[in-house]
């Protein structure tokens, strides 16, 4: 058994305005995943492995994790309680590790035979209801080429499944998501880009357990980002799209179990990156928004199970970071993982944000208004026993105000800016301002 030192954590907090919101990691995080008791794990490029509960208080971590200097990037977990972790050095790599972070086997995947290109890039990797792992790799020249690989509990491959909607019009196709349905069948996500027209294009497709083609979707001018299944083998997909003039739009999409398209919208953001499911049946998309001085901040944006959206919030104290995953926290909030719009791809988790139900920062002690715009709109008192005076400096024309209490439902709609909390409940709402071409959103206390 190899030694294990127990740490500490170490995070340094720094702040860009009014919100206490975001904590930096010390060093810079390859990939993170979800325990099945209810914590998290972590890979990073000086720690090497670290498990923490929700309140990031260190439960243990391991520098010995045995690489061989391959460079591990994906990390996820296993039912037995340990880890199934990946990466490349001259060759695909499987690492099974056990529930402190040793070693337990180490199987390089001779996908293509033995030698300097005996195996490929792993992008992303699961394990299978069957005890299995799955996993997709991209290989050839310039990685142009793609293939969805099935492997033993002991890393020893059982199928290998190349050629996705391939066509002599494809220069570059890579698969970008992979996912299991209830049913074992294994859906991939991907990207292609083609010579004429000069336009690319996402697809869905799905595998079954024993590697054969089931179906296939095609998405003119889409990109997706992230693809997740929920309860009822729907998929959530965050994406960017792309018309013929070159004109970027963030959208969510809700595909069924065969990828048919159920709805799609657009989403008031420059990029999703991730999408996560919630106890309510809701989901939550996470990304990043340019602002007005041109600093891409982090983004979160909740939608019902229509898609229809609940709330968007944009977080300035993150500039030039976007976020990339999203963890449910035990308070019905959110922990977000964020990364610097400038590192390299394989090392970029640098820092958290924790965020309430209704995406605002946990670590706010002086509850305030949430300024995303250098707004001169003040609402006091906040907290409040029953009424609320909005105060807008330097404007005299109309405004509209909206009541929301947590779940999103609309209470109030009103155009006067003295607003009374006498009809509702203690707790915790949210109150929306709209003047001129602005609208600014407040979280609102009644005690």
């Amino acid at each position: 058994m190899k030694k294990i030192t127990t740490v500490l954590l170490m995070l340094v907090s720094y702040v860009f305005n009014c919100q206490d919101c975001t904590l930096q990691f010390d060093s810079q995080i390859k990939d993170l995943t979800e325990t099945h008791d209810g914590n998290i794990v972590f890979i990073s490029e000086n720690s090497k492995i670290t498990k923490v509960d929700l309140n990031f208080d260190t439960i243990w971590h391991n520098n010995a994790l045995d690489s061989f200097s391959i460079a591990i990037k994906k990390i996820k977990s296993t039912f037995d309680g340990g880890f199934i972790g990946c990466g490349n050095n001259s060759g695909t790599y499987l690492f099974k590790m056990n529930s402190i972070g040793d070693t337990l086997w180490t199987k390089q995947c001779q996908l293509f035979g033995f030698g300097t290109f005996g195996g490929g890039s792993i992008i992303d990797i699961n394990q299978t209801s069957d005890s299995c792992y799955a996993f997709m790799v991209i290989y050839g020249h310039m990685s142009y080429n793609s293939m969805v690989v099935k492997t033993n509990s002991l890393g020893d491959t059982l199928w290998t499944h190349r050629n996705i909607l391939s066509s002599p019009n494809i220069f570059d196709n890579q698969v970008k998501t992979i996912s299991e349905a209830s049913t074992g069948e294994i859906i991939v996500s991907g990207l292609i880009n083609q010579f004429n027209p000069n336009l690319p294009y996402s697809y869905l497709y799905g595998i079954s357990v024993n590697g054969d083609s089931l179906w296939s979707k095609t998405y003119n001018n889409f990109q997706f980002n992230s693809v997740t299944i929920d309860n009822n083998d729907n998929l959530i997909i965050a994406s960017e799209v792309v018309d013929n003039s070159s004109v970027t739009e963030s959208r969510i999409v809700k595909a069924n179990s065969i990828g048919d398209t159920l709805w799609t919208k657009k989403v008031d953001a420059d990029l999703l990156n991730c999408v996560q499911l919630t106890s309510d049946g809701s989901y939550v998309f996470g990304g990043a928004k340019v602002s007005n001085t041109n600093f891409s901040n982090g983004y979160l944006h909740k939608t019902n199970s229509n898609g229809d959206s609940l709330w968007s919030r944009q977080y300035t104290d993150t500039a030039e970071r976007e976020v990339k995953k999203i963890i449910n926290s035990n308070n019905d909030g959110f922990f977000m993982f964020g990364a610097n719009t400038n590192i390299f791809p394989y090392f970029n988790i640098d820092c958290r944000l924790d965020v309430d139900s209704l995406g605002y920062c946990e670590s706010v002690s002086n509850i305030e208004q949430i300024d995303l715009y250098n707004s001169s709109t003040f609402i006091y008192p906040n907290p409040t026993k029953n009424n609320v005076q909005i105060n807008i400096s330097n404007y005299s024309g109309s405004v509209a105000v909206k009541l929301f209490d947590f779940t999103g439902k609309l209470l109030k709609s009103t155009s006067n800016t003295s607003l009374s909390l006498d009809d509702y409940p203690y707790g915790i709402y949210l109150l929306e301002v709209t003047y001129g071409d602005r609208l600014e959103q407040f979280k609102l206390v009644k005690e």
